[in-house]
């Protein structure tokens, strides 16, 4: 698989979604491991059933704006920028994903500014994280004939 291939880029992207769904779930439980007594299982089965899922969608995603945006551009993307990116695509994604949830039974109505702060957050974690895991990409060199 050469370097800069489209399916080497959606498995990084795919890995770091994955490691930022952990965090995602962990950070939670850890923080409060001790006040609620949840037992280090449960960590196990929520990453495996939103976590995950979540985190990999969300991470191939970026992967696939960032291999678009260099296949257009031939732009060599920074480590600042693809988490810009990441984060921003991470973002609208969630934010359509709670606007669509606002409209269901059963919400609970919180601030929008708390709304905001979560989906930033979780942004950074699954995209960011995935969009520093892609790594650079570099345009390729012509052969000289």
């Amino acid at each position: 698989m050469k370097r800069g291939s489209p399916v080497r880029l959606l498995l990084r992207g795919l890995l770091g979604g994955a490691l930022g769904g952990l965090i995602w779930v962990a950070t939670p439980v850890v923080a409060n491991l001790k006040q609620s007594g949840v037992p280090w299982d449960w960590l196990a089965v929520v990453y495996v059933l939103v976590g995950l899922p979540l985190g990999t969608v969300i991470g191939g995603l970026v992967a696939i704006t960032l291999w678009l945006i260099h296949l257009q551009t031939r732009v060599v993307l920074g480590a600042i920028l693809r988490l810009i990116i990441g984060t921003l695509t991470a973002m609208s994604l969630l934010g359509l994903l709670a606007w669509w949830q606002c409209n269901g039974p059963g919400y609970v109505k919180v601030s929008w500014q708390r709304n905001l702060i979560g989906i930033f957050l979780l942004g950074v974690a699954t995209g960011g994280l995935s969009g520093l895991i892609i790594g650079t990409l570099r345009p390729e060199k012509e052969k000289l004939k």
